[in-house]
């Protein structure tokens, strides 16, 4: 997709969001029978701000109107949302809004409605960027209006700035009140490495409307000339426009590469491994192009001459574009990257993140943008709101929402913890849950904090926290494995990104899964995903050295548009939409996972999608207690990948109160089962 097809899109968005209620019946401004509750008039800077209302337990999705007028006879914006919070696709210019908010069941209103007002204020402080300013004055005047806040950066419109720069471009502290508006400008760093903004502590801060580049490109793609599979031997000649394998910043941060297909977009090849490694000290230069050896016989099986390969340059010295700890109420807008070392919105303990219209694409003429994450999300209260982007050519998740576990160090009593410093977030109030990686299952049922201590250290020097709770725990926590990630863990029950919405998005041409998540009471709609090399979509925890978990409650996964994904060499056992936990193969293994037979997931529903183009199982759903399968489409299945046995389009096992009903299936091969399912399914009476 091009930029100016995006472009398109923003402005279509809002005529086709009022369009979907065209033919509901009800006129602009219709008042709903039964009680009014008057929201709490709200005021902010963001440009993105987000509307919230209680939520009703009859209600499977909300209405929105926005108006310009309290009588709502002009309505600005007509929406729908899956959870009762609700943030404009475009953001919102500053003036004054009022908006309302009913529970819809089946697509009737029920009765009742949330009415409230909100004004987007405009700073007073305005700091313009002069046209040909070089880095320092950049920064020197974002300090300043972040000193001065409310305050408004603009850039020149359609300014172009070349930029060198050290590894983070602009760090805020602390900030609040803050809009960096980029209007059309583009940068374009000389530093391959350098990330764009790194913010702590900050709150309602927006970004919008900026072009961020690198050159040269923090990777390389070079086409493969010839293989010897028996020396393991591969010559290759770089992409015009890349860099040398060989300069410097590539063998300074010489990470893993990627097998491409050769039709010059970045997709990778069937069957490849999802980690594959070429070691710097094997490359030498020639006299047109470079050798490599390769010792991995799974790359070899699957490399010929024409493919390409796209080495990253991300470690040790990769940064992200955004990078942000412990902040709140951010927003992006029409950020556009043509490339990264690291991930691209990297948000760490950050409530209520916004993230609209951006996109990650390859610059034109190139085949690959990014070496990480397109949205990675850590452990926030309330989670991020991700609608209208374009990811494509990147090498990681497209979407990333998650907590980690933090280790277990010792149980002295039933009701008091020590637990490691790392990854720690917790706070007396948090609800917490103990997790056994080893087996993959949860131990008691969620505690409540009563005290943290402040950071100690032990006997080594290892900071840690001592944590007391209630109820005490029904049977001793395990510890003291040599790695650390095998001890029992903790799950900050309290930062579960409850709220989340993921939609109306782009992904293509990605490395691993489409959009994984860890998380409660949230949504994955509207969505396309194409060439995702894992799963499409996957709730599903990482018990091994990630420590990514837990389970997912309340999740909808509805409405997406899945085609070609899932044909990696790791997506053997998975469907393209992939269900499941996991538990540590062994405490030997750093990377290793098994099956578990804990029900962890609850109350999922997964309707309404449509899958083509599949491989080996369409969608895979294991350990859940709730779920309603519905509705989905399945077709064009595709051979599966070699070695995988007998294909079913649905898979089930370890599964309670389960509704399945209206799932479609065409082109199914010769011999493959519609729906599998294993001993431990059971429905609900009805079915």
């Amino acid at each position: 997709m091009k930029i100016l097809d995006l472009q398109i899109l923003r402005i279509l968005v809002p005529a086709c969001i009022v369009g979907l209620f065209a033919l509901s019946g009800c006129k602009p401004g219709a008042p709903s029978s039964g009680p009014v509750v008057e929201a709490v008039a709200l005021t902010t800077y963001s440009l993105a701000p987000a509307l919230s209302w209680n939520g009703t337990e009859a209600a499977d999705r909300y209405e929105i109107e926005i108006a310009r007028n309290s009588d709502f006879s002009s309505l600005f914006l007509k929406d729908s949302s899956p959870v009762p919070r609700y943030v404009a696709p475009n953001g919102m210019a500053p003036g004054k809004y009022f908006w309302r908010a009913f529970s819809t069941s089946a697509g009737l209103r029920l009765p009742g409605e949330t009415r409230g007002s909100l004004e987007v204020l405009s700073p007073a402080n305005v700091y313009e960027v002069p046209v040909g300013a070089d880095a320092d004055a950049i920064l020197e005047m974002i300090s300043l209006a972040s000193k001065n806040t409310p305050a408004r950066v603009n850039f020149p419109p359609g300014g172009k700035f070349r930029l060198p720069a050290k590894p983070v471009f602009l760090e805020l502290k602390g900030a609040s009140q803050l809009v960096i508006d980029g209007r059309g400008s583009s940068i374009t760093f000389t530093n391959p490495m350098t990330g764009f903004a790194r913010l702590q502590d900050c709150s309602e801060v927006s970004f919008c409307d900026l072009v961020i580049d690198h050159d040269p490109t923090p990777f390389s793609v070079g086409v493969i000339t010839s293989v010897n599979k028996e020396t393991g031997l591969i010559t290759l000649e770089v992409e015009p426009g890349h860099p040398d394998f060989d300069a410097p910043h590539m063998l300074e941060n010489w990470s893993f590469c990627m097998f491409l297909e050769p039709d010059g977009k970045g997709r990778i090849l069937d069957d490849s491994p999802l980690v594959p490694m070429i070691k710097k000290e094997t490359l030498r230069r020639m006299e047109k192009g470079f050798a490599v050896e390769v010792t991995q016989a799974s790359m070899l099986r699957v490399v010929s001459v024409g493919d390409r390969i796209v080495q990253y340059s991300r470690s040790p010295g990769g940064r992200s574009l955004f990078a942000a700890e412990r902040s709140a109420d951010l927003a992006f807008l029409r950020i556009v990257n043509h490339s990264i070392s690291g991930g691209h919105y990297i948000l760490l303990e950050c409530d209520g993140a916004r993230i609209l219209g951006c996109s990650s694409l390859p610059r034109p003429g190139k085949s690959y943008g990014a070496n990480a994450d397109g949205a990675h999300i850590r452990s926030s209260a309330v989670g991020p709101w991700i609608e209208g982007c374009y990811f494509e050519a990147v090498g990681d998740d497209g979407v990333a929402i998650f907590a980690k576990g933090i280790a277990v160090l010792a149980h002295p009593l039933s009701e008091r913890v020590l637990l490691e410093e790392q990854f720690f977030n917790l706070k007396k109030g948090d609800r917490m849950m103990f997790f056994n990686p080893r087996d993959g299952r949860k131990v008691g049922e969620e505690v409540t904090i009563t005290e943290v201590s402040q950071r100690m250290n032990g006997p080594e020097g290892k900071p840690f926290r001592e944590v007391s709770f209630t109820p005490g725990l029904p049977e001793p926590l395990q510890f003291g494995f040599p790695d650390v990630w095998n001890n029992d863990q903790v799950f900050n029950m309290t930062a579960r990104h409850r709220g989340f919405v993921v939609r109306r998005n782009t992904f293509r041409d990605i490395r691993r899964y489409g959009v994984i998540v860890r998380a409660e009471q949230g949504a994955i709609e509207d969505n396309q995903i194409i060439g995702a090399s894992d799963s499409a979509i996957t709730l599903q925890n990482e018990p091994n050295v990630w420590r990514n978990g837990l389970h997912s409650v309340g999740v909808r996964i509805t409405g997406n548009r899945i085609e070609d994904c899932n044909f990696s060499a790791s997506a053997r056992d998975r469907g393209a939409i992939h269900v499941a936990l996991r538990a540590l193969e062994s405490v030997d293994q750093r990377w290793g996972n098994k099956p578990t037979e804990w029900k962890g997931h609850q109350d999922l529903t997964i309707s309404g999608n449509s899958i083509s183009d599949w491989r080996g199982c369409a969608i895979s759903l294991v350990n859940i207690n709730g779920l309603n399968l519905q509705g989905n489409r399945i077709l064009r299945q595709l051979p599966s990948l070699p070695g995988v046995g007998p294909a079913s389009a649905v898979f089930l096992d370890h599964i309670t109160n389960a509704t399945i009903s209206e799932n479609t299936f065409e082109d199914l091969q010769q011999g493959t089962v519609p729906v599998s399912k294993g001993e431990d399914v059971k429905l609900r009476p009805t079915q």
